[in-house]
């Protein structure tokens, strides 16, 4: 796919024209990311010639190309495990466009790790602690516009809230508004319970019906006809439970269980988690408010340059 031309930034104001601070610190942090890209990409890259220098980013920064930050988030969170390939072919893609990349990431917390225990307490004040450093980063670094890697749970509107807000104050300011897209993270493929381990559960049920426990027998394969997931390992956890109160698996076999499907549970390219929670319902949200490129919409796997380029793309439409 060609590569378009963004246009440079229409304002009286650019600090990168005015102040030289920023012209000698920032162009090896963007040299340092397209370098990583183009690690990263490897032969996808095959053919293309890496153009960027520190002379060639300075005057892109001097003359008010649009720089734009890349918004990652914490790869403890399993969203955000891609995010350095997703990364990689964004900043290459904004370079090739004649714009400055940048990248950062905040933290973003998990809430099916957090659940039911203190870190829930930090969940709903995570989504303001998101947007403060958002606002912060791209007014401290004089961004113009973003792309944004969209996790799971209290991240997405956390970011929504940040550059909704810093529109508004840049626009009372005078300056050219903000812009940016947003990139959801893929579906998290589900996992599948190894055979020999849904054979000994089906045992643990079947005995549970002799011993006359019904309900842990109907439960027990209620959760085993399920794809395997976080929510599921949940379900699990509680039937599993009540069968040990029971006497009907040891507490050695309790936590053998646990441990098997915990280990089968999540795709090694992590993701969203695939049920309707936060993580998804803010996906649907997000694009109903015309923020997702459709070739980013409703991903099974990470994205790829061509959609990726699509998203960076449109930003000249």
């Amino acid at each position: 796919m060609a590569a378009v031309v963004y246009p440079r930034i229409e304002s009286q104001i650019n600090p990168y024209r005015d102040n030289v601070q920023g012209k000698a610190n920032e162009p090896i942090c963007v040299a340092g990311l397209l370098d990583r890209s183009k690690q990263i990409l490897g032969s996808e890259l095959k053919g293309m010639q890496p153009d960027w220098t520190l002379e060639e980013i300075y005057d892109r920064l001097h003359h008010n190309a649009p720089r734009i930050a890349i918004i990652g988030g914490s790869p403890d969170h399993p969203a955000h495990i891609m995010d350095f390939q997703t990364i990689a072919r964004a900043a290459i893609r904004i370079w090739q466009n004649g714009g400055v990349p940048f990248q950062f990431s905040t933290p973003v917390m998990c809430d099916g790790t957090a659940q039911s225990n203190q870190g829930m307490s930090y969940s709903l004040q995570s989504r303001n602690a998101v947007a403060q450093m958002i606002v912060n980063q791209l007014e401290a670094h004089s961004y113009h516009g973003a792309f944004v890697i969209q996790g799971c749970d209290k991240q997405p509107l956390g970011v929504v809230s940040a550059l909704a807000h810093l529109d508004r104050v840049r626009r009372e300011r005078g300056e050219a508004p903000f812009f940016a897209t947003f990139a959801p993270s893929h579906v998290l493929q589900g996992g599948t319970i190894p055979p020999k381990l849904y054979a000994e559960l089906e045992e643990v049920a079947r005995r549970a019906e002799l011993a006359g426990e019904e309900d842990i027998t109907y439960d027990l394969r209620d959760a085993l006809a399920y794809i395997l997931q976080c929510s599921s390992n949940t379900a699990f956890q509680g039937v599993l439970e009540r069968a040990r109160g029971k006497g009907i698996i040891t507490k050695e076999q309790h936590e053998d269980y646990e441990k098997r499907l915990a280990v089968a549970t999540c795709d090694s390219q992590g993701g969203v988690c695939a049920f309707n929670g936060t993580g998804n319902s803010s996906r649907h949200l997000i694009a109903g408010l015309g923020l997702v490129h459709p070739a980013l919409e409703l991903l099974t796997a990470p994205p790829t340059q061509e959609q990726i380029n699509a998203a960076l793309d449109s930003f000249v439409d």
